[in-house]
């Protein structure tokens, strides 16, 4: 999106630093107009130090780390970072620490540890290709902070180290690796959503009977489960769906308390999707 003949995101909130003879101006432009969001992707741009010129911003997307990033540091006031680089070279190192009122981060996995654990207004966090060392949560230090955390393409293989009291919501897609939820129960105080997609191997589902304030549950094609029999202390829940996610002994009808309900029926289920919410319309 054009404005002002400067190129924004579809929204008109982040501003795209294209460098080069331009910088200066897209500099002066986000001054006078005090824009808090910008996003760098541009082969002119050789380092952030111009980044101390705008020191106010608070939203930036980065999408090329083949520049020296220092300059990053001078933004002290950064609330969310985005950073979206496939196979960066040279590795970048970022100290995260830095970002004293940093409330979101998305990155790629490139690190070979994270260190979160000082970001204590941190609230949402999203790694992608999650692939730690030691496949398991243990690997990275997260601040009690976080409400929200979501990897995918990881290699973890359960919940272990993952102690997070203030946790409301955990997603995780195509974690081949994950056969069970054991660990889960130290972060299931306040979590109201876990949401699971194209996890395979996932055979334990046990840890679920620990998350007493549970509302959504979504398990969309993952291993087979041997009976839902973890749900029934469950009393909060209002949505859950198992698309293409087996149920062993055929026993649903925990599910008929559930507003809403979903699966992909099955010959030696006790009752159809269809039975549970159409008393609900």
């Amino acid at each position: 999106m054009d404005i002002d003949g400067f190129n924004f995101s579809k929204d008109g909130k982040t501003l795209a630093i294209r460098g080069g003879d331009n910088l200066q101006n897209e500099i002066e432009y986000i001054k006078v107009t005090k824009i808090k969001s910008v996003s760098i992707n541009s082969v002119s741009i050789k380092d952030l130090n111009f980044l101390n010129e705008i020191d106010f911003i608070e939203e930036i997307y980065l999408n090329k780390f083949d520049i020296d990033y220092l300059g990053l540091y001078e933004l002290k006031n950064l609330k969310k970072i985005t950073i979206n680089i496939h196979n960066p070279k040279p590795k970048p190192n970022i100290d995260y620490t830095q970002f004293k009122k940093l409330e979101y981060l998305s990155v790629d996995w490139y690190n070979d540890g994270i260190d979160l654990s000082e970001n204590t207004h941190l609230k949402r966090l999203i790694i992608w290709k999650f692939k730690p060392k030691t496949k398991s949560f243990s690997y990275i230090k997260l601040p009690a902070s976080l409400e929200s955390f979501e990897i995918t393409e990881s290699n973890i293989q359960n919940f272990d180290g993952l102690i997070l009291p203030n946790l409301k919501s955990f997603e995780g897609h195509y974690c081949s690796k994950l056969t069970s939820l054991d660990g889960l129960k130290k972060s299931s105080d306040n979590l109201q959503s876990f949401i699971l997609g194209s996890c395979g191997n996932l055979t334990n589902y046990d840890d679920l009977k620990y998350c007493k304030n549970l509302e959504k549950i979504i398990l969309t094609r993952c291993g087979d489960m041997q009976s839902l029999s973890w749900l029934k202390s469950l009393k909060k829940v209002k949505h859950f769906t198992f698309l293409y996610t087996k149920v062993i002994d055929g026993d649903v009808s925990l599910c008929s308390e559930i507003k809403y309900v979903a699966f992909t029926n099955s010959r030696h289920y006790d009752h159809k999707m269809e039975e549970f919410n159409d008393k609900y319309k």
